[in-house]
């Protein structure tokens, strides 16, 4: 299990899946306000990150309400997500007096013995939709930052390829902390469409290294770019002796330059390889651009042990910029 470093949730864990009082529609934004007044069901996507926020906002969550009680403590569904790029669920836990929702991973032998955290080592491993196991999704679940006892599941890699319908009950299992029985949660979940999606199969070269937009998918709650790149990436003169460039990154602006924030970006911690499939996932632009602009920026690292020397510090490569056209 490999631990990742990802925007706007705390305790957050990574896993690779292997093995209804209100309903389940989306509501408008004014219902989705109204609701947040209710006890229990307020909305935990709100606050969780911008991409999450925005589909709040445009009135694209759909409200479940699941609920699984066992032994005094009290899983709840009370939002769902799913566009595509992304599936997210939002979830409350009552009936435990603890300071937080996930086990602490820097006490685990400790934490396991108090009862009412979420397992996140042996929960949400098998996920199924419609009564059958999905393999080869990539998931993260953490807390939410300034809300008591609510966390969020996601699923950010692998929905394309395991082409799940627009209409599915999502079943996962979660394991809590001294309690004996999984909590099993069978939610309904329903896409929302994307805005826009193309296939520009446009390449951007320098030296050996060049790289393909492959493909581009707008929604309301996110976008999604995936490239591929070949090739060594190019260096500059601070990133000679004992510091090289790391792996090639990208940012994203529209025509404006205003940016969108990708959902998580791994630190450099390994020697750039010579190909890569980058599917990765972004926050959602708030109004729909004309165009996108891919911004490949590299980290320096230090060759020792391949570590950035400063994270906050991007360098750009400029002349490897891509504009794309976008029209709907």
């Amino acid at each position: 299990m490999k631990m990742v470093k990802k925007l706007g949730l705390t305790a957050a864990a990574t896993f690779v899946l292997g093995g209804a009082v209100i309903g389940s529609g989306f509501v408008s934004p004014a219902m989705a306000a109204a609701l947040e007044n209710l006890p229990l069901i307020g909305s935990v996507f709100k606050t969780a990150e911008g991409a999450l926020g925005a589909a709040v906002d445009k009135g694209m969550v759909t409200f479940p309400n699941v609920s699984v009680t066992h032994d005094g403590i009290t899983l709840k569904v009370v939002e769902a997500y799913y566009d595509g790029n992304r599936l997210s669920v939002g979830m409350v836990r009552e009936g435990a007096e603890l300071d937080g929702v996930m086990m602490p991973w820097r006490d685990l032998e400790q934490s396991e013995k108090v009862k009412g955290y979420i397992d996140w080592r042996s929960s949400l491993l098998d996920v199924t939709v419609n009564g059958k196991l999905v393999k080869g999704l990539y998931g993260d679940s953490g807390e939410i930052p300034g809300q008591q006892d609510t966390f969020t599941y996601n699923i950010r890699k692998g929905l394309e390829e395991a082409a799940l319908p627009d209409r599915f009950e999502l079943s996962l299992a979660v394991k809590v902390t001294q309690v004996e029985e999984p909590f099993v949660l069978k939610i309904p979940i329903t896409k929302v469409q994307p805005i826009l999606s193309v296939n520009p199969e446009k390449t951007m070269s320098k030296g050996d290294f060049s790289y393909t937009v492959k493909r581009v998918n707008l929604t309301a709650g996110s976008t999604r770019v995936v490239i591929d790149s070949n090739g060594t990436v190019p260096v500059t003169e601070n990133q000679t002796g004992e510091y090289a460039a790391s792996k090639m990154y990208y940012d994203i602006v529209d025509e404006q330059g205003n940016p969108i924030q990708q959902s998580w970006v791994p630190s450099p911690s390994e020697a750039p390889k010579n190909h890569y499939h980058e599917d990765e996932l972004y926050s959602a632009f708030s109004t729909a651009p004309k165009s996108i602009t891919i911004k490949p920026y590299t980290y320096t690292v230090k060759k020792s042990d391949w570590t950035a020397v400063d994270e906050q510090t991007k360098t750009y490569h400029k002349d490897l910029e891509m504009t794309i056209p976008l029209n709907p």
